[in-house]
């Protein structure tokens, strides 16, 4: 962060975008109407995806999004963040994007609203933003509304605002996140370096993830993207875990073969053992939903340790069979009475427990799964713990 100015780091959310999208419109061929300068897009003049706007030019509502949100909106993000010299947040700086986007980054810095605001006075910058209301000198009824809602926008408290979309993770972020999803991304065979910075090669392989997984390819993590790779994760850790532990011949922990809190730990012992607990606890602190070396387990239908999952909730079962619940997801830990599996889809779960004759076979572990688990059907499930998005 500059020194009393805009964190350097911080871009437009989804929200702010949409502001935008909403004002501009999109123009789905080249027009030049208003103005008399040829227009596409969200209000894209000059150059668009190599070529000059011009009469005749076409496009569609994804690639127009696409342009602004990676091309630009860059240049009013940087004009803002540079021109403003104290603190902002997210939806001050998102009103102040969509205003310059508006009337200009040259407007920008001559405005009344950039002086008030350098000068700290934020009430006074957000009313000055109500001045700009004219094109070719006269007052448009859209102009209106617009500032109308960049000043409530830029007056809102974050802690008031929709800020569901300020979550979303994109190409530029830095930080603990971006390191935690280039590590899930490794888990599905990617080969990122885990430095907490998305640039080339992470921006790659989750454009390459949304691909493979069927989603929409927009190089940002939001909702879906991110509930999509845990899931995967979780699958994907349980499988290689379970595939090693039947490979190198482990058995269910006993006063023998042993256990640790950490999958490193137990890999380590001469003789290592796991249980339900053991393996569904070294599965989520992988993929980063729960404390390193520590555990959650089963007491007669309840989670323990629950204190030390990371962006989980805790989801009321019931005490319904699997097959009665509509909702169950793959990735999703389910909690019997005395075992803890997870769900693969299918009527099928990753499961260490027993041992039984599913998984084991004298004490030694045959099979994790995807199998059917160590209650049959009809046995109640109490909770389900699922990552929140």
């Amino acid at each position: 962060m500059k020194e009393g100015g805009v964190d350097e780091r911080m871009k437009i959310s989804e929200k702010g975008l949409a502001m935008i999208e909403s004002f501009e419109g999109c123009l789905l061929k080249a027009s030049n109407k208003l103005d008399g300068v040829w227009t596409i897009g969200y209000g894209q003049t000059g150059n668009y995806y190599g070529k000059r706007v011009r009469r005749g030019m076409t496009t569609t509502k994804a690639l127009a999004h696409a342009w602004l949100r990676d091309h630009s909106i860059k240049t009013y993000e940087d004009a803002v963040t540079q021109a403003v010299k104290v603190p902002l947040n997210q939806n001050q700086f998102d009103a102040l994007v969509s205003f310059a986007y508006n009337v200009g980054v040259g407007a920008l810095k001559q405005s009344t609203t950039l002086r008030k605001l350098n000068a700290g006075d934020y009430a006074g910058a957000a009313d000055a933003l109500t001045m700009w209301t004219k094109c070719n000198g006269k007052v448009l009824a859209g102009l209106v509304r617009r500032r109308k809602e960049e000043r409530a926008l830029f007056l809102t408290p974050v802690t008031q605002a929709n800020t569901g979309n300020t979550d979303l993770l994109r190409k530029g972020d830095k930080g603990d996140d971006i390191k935690l999803l280039q590590h899930r991304l490794n888990l599905l065979g990617w080969q990122l370096t885990e430095d907490g910075i998305w640039g080339v090669q992470t921006d790659s392989a989750v454009r390459g993830y949304q691909y493979r997984a069927g989603l929409t390819v927009d190089g940002i993590v939001g909702a879906k993207t991110r509930a999509a790779l845990i899931r995967d994760a979780i699958l994907a850790r349980a499988a290689e875990i379970g595939a090693y532990m039947v490979k190198h011949k482990w058995h269910y922990k006993d006063a023998t073969y042993k256990a640790k809190d950490t999958w490193t730990a137990t890999k380590a012992l001469s003789k290592p053992g796991s249980s339900c607990s053991h393996f569904v606890s070294w599965v989520l602190q992988d993929v980063g939903l729960l404390t390193a070396g520590k555990r959650i387990s089963h007491d007669g239908g309840k989670v323990t340790g629950t204190g030390n999952l990371l962006g989980c909730q805790i989801i009321q079962a019931g005490g319904k069979p699997w097959d009665k619940l509509p909702d169950l997801r793959p990735g999703d830990v389910c909690v019997w009475e005395s075992n803890l599996a997870i769900y693969a889809g299918g009527g099928k779960w990753y499961d260490a427990g027993g041992p039984f004759q599913a998984n084991t076979k004298d004490g030694r572990y045959t099979n994790i799964g995807p199998i059917s688990p160590h209650y049959d059907r009809t046995k109640p499930i109490y909770y389900i713990v699922r990552a929140k998005v």
